[in-house]
C-alpha cells in the first residue's frame, strides 16, 4: 500500500459510531460497501481498555436500522447519492463476488440474519463444543439498479431487469432491496477463480466450517446459477479451512484448476495436511502432510512466484 491513494471517503451514519466491516465488493467499475447495523460505539471503544472490555463489548446490533449499500465509482471516486436499503437486516463477513450486468450491480454475499455467529467464537464455547449455531450463513444475491436520479424511476415496482428473483423497489427517497437465496446454509469463507473477480461467474468454493450442519467439515463447490452443491469430506475430526483456487496453466473453463486447502486433523495420530482437490468435481488429487500441528486456518493466499 506504499503507493496507495484514497479513492473515496464514506461518511458514517452517526458521528459517534462506525459500522463493523470485514470485506467489500468490487466490480470492474464500482466498489460496493455495505454499511451493516452492527455498530462500533465510539464511547465504548474509548473506555474499553479502562473497563477491561473486548471488541465485542463495544458492538451494538440495531436491526431496525437495516443495511445500506454504498456504491462508489472506481474511476472518479464519486459516492452515489442513491440510498439502497435492505428490506431485512443481515450480518455478514464475506463478499463472494460483485459484477455488473447492463445498468445493474449483482452483489453476492454469505449472510446471516444476525451477528449470533460472533458469540460462538468465545474460547469457552469452543472448548465445550457449543457449536450448534441456529443462524447459519448462506449465499444471498442482491441486485442494485444503477440510478442517477431517484425521481427518474417509478415507485412500488420491481426495478430489476436481469434474470434474478432479487428485488429492488423505490419507496420514497430510497431503493429497498430484497435478496434471493442462492442455496441453503451453512458455509462461509467463499472464494472464486481470481480471473472472475468483478465479472459474471458461475462457481464459488467455500468451507463448511465446524458448526453443526449438513456441510460440517466439508469443502463445497457452489453453482450460483443452479444452486447445485458438490462436497468433499473426510471425517468429523478433519477440519478444512478456506479453499483457494489456482487455475491450470492456459485454462479456458472457469473451474479448470485445483483447490488448495489447509486441513487441521484431530484424529488420533493424524497429521495436518495441505489438500489438493480437482476444482471441477472435488476429487482428491494429492495431499502433503506436515509433522507439526497447524491451528485451524481462516484466510489463505497463494503466491505463484516466490
Amino acid at each position: 500500500y506504499k503507493n496507495g491513494s484514497v479513492v473515496a471517503t464514506i461518511p458514517c451514519r452517526w458521528r459517534t459510531t462506525i459500522s463493523y466491516s470485514h470485506s467489500f465488493g468490487i466490480s470492474q467499475n464500482y466498489v460496493v460497501y455495505i454499511d451493516q447495523p452492527l455498530f462500533m460505539a465510539g464511547v465504548k471503544l474509548l473506555t474499553a481498555h479502562v473497563k477491561g472490555h473486548c471488541m465485542i463489548d463495544c458492538m451494538e446490533w440495531k436491526p431496525e436500522e437495516k443495511n445500506h449499500f454504498v456504491v462508489v465509482d472506481k474511476e472518479t471516486g464519486d459516492v452515489s447519492s442513491i440510498l439502497y436499503e435492505s428490506a431485512e437486516a443481515f450480518f455478514f463477513f464475506h463478499h463472494i463476488n460483485t459484477y455488473q450486468i447492463g445498468q445493474e450491480l449483482v452483489v453476492d454475499v454469505v449472510a446471516h440474519n444476525s451477528p449470533e455467529v460472533i458469540k460462538y467464537m468465545y474460547l469457552n464455547k469452543l472448548r465445550n463444543a457449543e457449536l450448534i449455531l441456529k443462524d447459519q450463513g448462506n449465499a444471498r444475491r442482491f441486485v442494485l439498479p444503477l440510478i442517477k436520479n431517484i425521481k427518474d424511476v417509478p415507485e412500488n415496482e420491481n426495478l430489476i431487469k436481469c434474470n434474478s428473483n432479487a428485488k429492488a423497489v423505490r419507496k420514497g427517497n430510497r431503493i429497498i432491496v430484497t435478496s434471493t437465496d442462492v442455496t441453503e446454509p451453512a458455509y462461509d469463507f467463499p472464494t472464486v477463480n481470481p480471473a472472475y473477480f468483478g465479472k459474471r461467474y458461475t462457481y464459488f468454493y467455500a468451507s463448511g466450517n465446524y458448526t453443526q450442519s449438513q456441510f460440517r467439515n466439508s469443502v463445497l463447490k457452489v453453482n450460483v446459477d443452479t444452486g447445485e452443491i458438490k462436497t468433499w469430506k473426510e471425517s468429523e475430526l478433519v477440519f478444512p479451512a478456506e479453499p483457494l483456487f489456482v487455475a491450470s496453466p492456459g485454462c479456458k473453463a472457469e473451474d479448470d484448476g485445483v483447490l488448495l486447502v489447509g486441513v487441521t486433523n484431530l484424529e488420533k495420530d493424524g497429521k495436518d495436511f495441505l489438500l489438493i482437490l480437482d476444482a471441477t468435481d472435488l476429487h482428491e488429487l494429492a495431499r502433503a502432510t506436515v509433522n507439526a500441528h497447524v491451528p485451524f486456518l481462516l484466510h489463505t493466499t497463494f503466491l505463484p512466484v516466490i
